[in-house]
C-alpha cells in the first residue's frame, strides 16, 4: 500500500494530451508571423513563476533567393526562452531572411519545468502508466519552487525537473504550429501533458484533488494573460474549461 507521503499520478498516451491552446489569427505575411512569434516568446520569459527553463527547437521551411517556392529546404534551430536566447534566434532569422525568398516556421516544440502544488504530507510522486497494465512508470524529480499563493494544507510550489534527454517531451510541454496559406493564416500554441497531475479531472473523468485543480488554474491563468497581452484567443479543452475560474 502506498503511504500518505507518496502520491500516485497517472500517465497515459491513449487520451488527448491537450489542456488548452492559444490562437493568433489574421497574420498577413511571413514578416508579420516572425514578428508575432518573437513577441510571444518575449512575453513567455516573464512567466518564470509558472514556466521555467523553457527550451526546444523550431523547424523552419525556406527557399533561397532566386529559387522557386517549390524548392523548399528545412532547418531545425535551437530555441531557449530567455533574453539571450531570443536575441540569438532573432539574429539567425535576420541573417537567413536576407538569403531567403521564403522563410516560414513550420512547428516548434518547447520543454519546460512546470510549477505544481502538492498536498502538505506528500514527499514523493509515483507515476503509474495506465496504458501499460498499471505498471509503475517511475517518479517525478522535484525541487522546491517559489513561495506564491500557497493555500492551507498544501506545500509550496514545486518545479518538475526534466530528464537529461533533450529529445524527450517534458511532463508539460508546448507545441506551436504555423500556417500561412489560403486556408489559414495563424500561429497556434498547444499546452500538453500526458500526466493527470495538471488536470482537474483524472483520466476516466473522475474528479482530481484540490492541488491538481489549483495547478491547472495557475497554468490557465498564465495562458490567459499571454493571450491578452499578445492579441491571442485562449481555448481550453472542452471537458476542462469550466474549471478555470481564477485569473491573475
Amino acid at each position: 500500500m502506498v503511504s500518505k507521503k507518496s502520491l500516485e499520478i497517472f500517465y497515459s498516451t491513449d487520451v488527448d494530451s491537450e489542456l488548452a491552446n492559444v490562437n493568433w489569427r489574421c497574420i498577413k505575411n511571413q514578416n508579420q508571423m516572425w514578428e508575432k512569434l518573437f513577441t510571444i516568446l518575449t512575453y513567455l520569459t516573464e512567466y518564470q513563476e509558472c514556466f521555467r527553463a523553457i527550451s526546444g527547437s523550431i523547424e523552419v521551411n525556406m527557399s533561397p533567393v532566386g529559387e522557386t517556392d517549390d524548392t523548399i529546404e528545412t532547418e531545425v534551430w535551437s530555441v531557449t526562452i530567455n533574453a539571450d536566447g531570443i536575441k540569438q534566434l532573432q539574429e539567425l532569422y535576420h541573417h537567413q531572411s536576407i538569403l531567403m525568398n521564403y522563410l516560414i516556421p513550420f512547428s516548434m516544440s518547447l520543454r519546460m519545468e512546470a510549477m505544481l502544488l502538492l498536498p502538505s504530507e506528500v514527499q514523493k510522486v509515483q507515476i503509474i502508466a495506465i496504458d501499460l497494465g498499471d505498471l509503475e512508470w517511475g517518479k517525478l524529480e522535484l525541487q522546491a519552487g517559489n513561495e506564491i499563493d500557497v493555500p492551507d494544507g498544501l506545500r509550496k510550489w514545486w518545479t518538475v525537473v526534466n530528464n537529461d534527454q533533450s529529445e524527450d517531451k517534458s511532463i508539460v510541454y508546448m507545441e506551436f504550429y504555423f500556417e500561412l496559406s489560403e486556408n489559414a493564416q495563424e500561429i497556434s500554441l498547444w499546452l500538453n501533458s500526458h500526466h493527470d497531475i495538471f488536470r482537474p479531472l483524472r483520466f476516466g473523468a473522475t474528479p482530481n484533488d484540490l492541488h491538481a485543480v489549483l495547478t491547472f488554474e495557475r497554468l490557465m491563468s498564465y495562458l490567459s494573460k499571454l493571450a491578452e497581452q499578445t492579441g491571442g484567443v485562449l481555448e481550453i479543452y472542452p471537458d476542462l474549461a469550466h474549471f478555470f475560474t481564477v485569473r491573475i
